[in-house]
């Protein structure tokens, strides 16, 4: 019964760990060099309702990008299809434009991956490639709101 309360005891740790650590990371989005943003932009797209017994489920996909002077960027940007694994994850860039080029850090399947990042601003809506010209790429179309999740 101790070996269970300790293990018990250490995931728990284990895991407030990991949440704390996700929240200091979001946090630091929202900075840069101790700078707070000049301009941020939201986005978000859901698809269409799924029937699943007792809930209705939809695809969601989140972009937040946070724009610094000399238009340095740092943002997230959450895949999450609706009863599948997710992709969420961190970026930092910059933009030229209407277009923004950096590094995205993510974690999908319960592994942690880096992948690159483009996205394309275009009046109320963003086009978001990770890995262009990649076997893994992935191209998503998000649309602006006016609060950030």
């Amino acid at each position: 019964m101790k070996k269970f309360i300790y293990s018990f005891l250490c995931i728990s740790a284990l895991i407030s760990c990991d949440t704390n650590v996700q929240k200091t990371a979001e946090q630091a989005v929202d900075m840069m060099d101790g700078q707070k943003p000049t301009e941020t932009l939201c986005f978000l797209t859901t698809g269409k309702a799924i029937k699943a017994e007792d809930r209705t489920l939809r695809d969601s996909t989140i972009l937040k990008i946070n724009v610094f002077e000399k238009q340095k960027v740092s943002g997230k940007f959450n895949w999450i299809p609706a009863e599948k694994d997710q992709r969420k994850g961190l970026f930092e860039g910059a933009k030229s434009g209407n277009t923004i080029k950096g590094a995205y850090t993510y974690t999908q399947e319960g592994v942690p991956k880096t992948a690159t990042i483009l996205i394309k601003l275009s009046g109320d809506k963003a086009t978001v490639t990770t890995n262009k010209d990649k076997q893994d790429a992935m191209t998503l179309e998000v649309k602006k709101v006016n609060d950030c999740l």
